[in-house]
């Protein structure tokens, strides 16, 4: 019987133990957080808007001189003279560098006294044919000579142009590359010389981008080396064939640059304009909580009567976005009131409250304002 006595004991004890863990002592931890009624969450929200919307394509590209070139002799010889200082802009024809052509000067003048004794002696050749003292055959030699004459003359006044660069086209030059005295030879480089105003920008599109690239469409550029401003161009050539490797297709754009801050070679991030879109719907790009499941808001909706609010979930389809803002499809409508900031807070039946002392950085790293 003690035995009974004892083992109802421990069962009670026992039952009374889980019972407490499974029932009160839940409720007592319940009761010291919760308090009164459900704990608040505190987050940082604004309302979604509505507005006309210009869509961009981006793409990232190298910037390219209309005309670019590496100026080298055509003729071997000494350096005598150097007309240009390096990052000199020059117009097309202006003298750069000359080269010695005292050998050329001198056969222009041996060819100018052949060319003179050439028209001397057709001269006298015509008179002579006039009086039946010679032949036709003969004035017929003489006509060749004197257009020899003139052909080596023009031969050696281009080798005497040759001996003096000039620029083919106006544009900024770069670094000088010889000195005066110095012996150059066919072909070594002298000085690069660019054009800058206008100037290209080549860059890569996705074939299934193709349908909506057109030339004549508005663009602008931006490059790190000048952050925040934007250069403006428009679209002025597609290629006519994709690449069979990236599977993309080059595009190439033309920008003005008056004051010469677009360099060829320089990173430039691209963006194409698109038709716009009236009356859609944005939200801040920290509103949408990004998953494998689904992109998603939390919206708020206000307790009457309260300072506090309510929260809904709903799943977004993400468009495109600009500047901290995101075009979204779904259940949200312009002035819904939407989480920026504090979604891992949200909890369901929860009660909200909204602060937006904190500004949150935007995609550049300054507040929002």
């Amino acid at each position: 019987m003690r035995r009974w006595i004892l083992f109802s004991a421990v069962l009670a004890v026992f039952g009374a133990l889980i019972a407490f863990n499974l029932v009160l002592k839940p409720k007592f931890i319940q009761e010291a957080i919760y308090g009164d009624g459900p704990p608040v969450a505190t987050v940082s929200a604004q309302p979604a808007a509505l507005r006309d919307w210009e869509p961009t394509l981006a793409a990232v590209g190298t910037v390219e001189a209309v005309q670019g070139a590496v100026l080298s002799p055509r003729e071997s010889g000494i350096v005598t003279k150097i007309a240009f200082q390096s990052g000199q802009m020059v117009t097309e024809g202006d003298l750069l560098v000359q080269i010695d052509d005292e050998a050329q000067r001198a056969d222009v003048r041996l060819f100018e006294a052949t060319l003179r004794n050439a028209e001397l002696e057709l001269s006298r050749t015509k008179e002579l044919v006039k009086k039946q003292a010679v032949s036709e055959a003969a004035l017929d030699r003489v006509i060749a000579a004197r257009d020899e004459a003139y052909a080596n003359l023009e031969r050696a006044k281009a080798q005497v142009e040759d001996q003096a660069i000039r620029a083919p086209f106006s544009g900024r030059l770069g670094i000088r590359r010889v000195n005066v005295g110095q012996f150059v030879d066919t072909g070594d480089p002298i000085v690069s010389l660019q054009t800058l105003d206008p100037i290209y920008v080549t860059f890569e599109m996705p074939e299934n981008l193709i349908g909506k690239l057109a030339v004549g469409q508005t663009m602008d550029a931006s490059v790190d080396a000048y952050p925040g401003q934007r250069f403006n161009g428009a679209v002025t050539s597609i290629d006519s064939s994709v690449d069979v490797n990236t599977r993309s297709i080059s595009v190439q754009a033309t920008l003005r640059n008056p004051d010469g801050f677009l360099t060829p070679g320089m990173f430039a991030s691209v963006r194409v304009s698109q038709p716009t879109q009236y009356e859609v719907v944005t939200v801040p790009q920290t509103a949408i909580a990004y998953s494998l499941y689904g992109d998603t808001v939390w919206i708020l909706s206000e307790e009457e009567g309260t300072d506090f609010y309510t929260a809904r979930r709903e799943i977004v389809r993400p468009q495109e976005g600009d500047e901290g803002e995101i075009v979204v499809v779904g259940k949200v409508s312009a002035g819904d009131l939407v989480v920026t900031a504090g979604q891992n807070k949200i909890r369901p039946g929860w009660k909200i409250r909204v602060n937006n002392d904190v500004l949150l950085a935007n995609k550049d790293g300054l507040p929002q304002e």
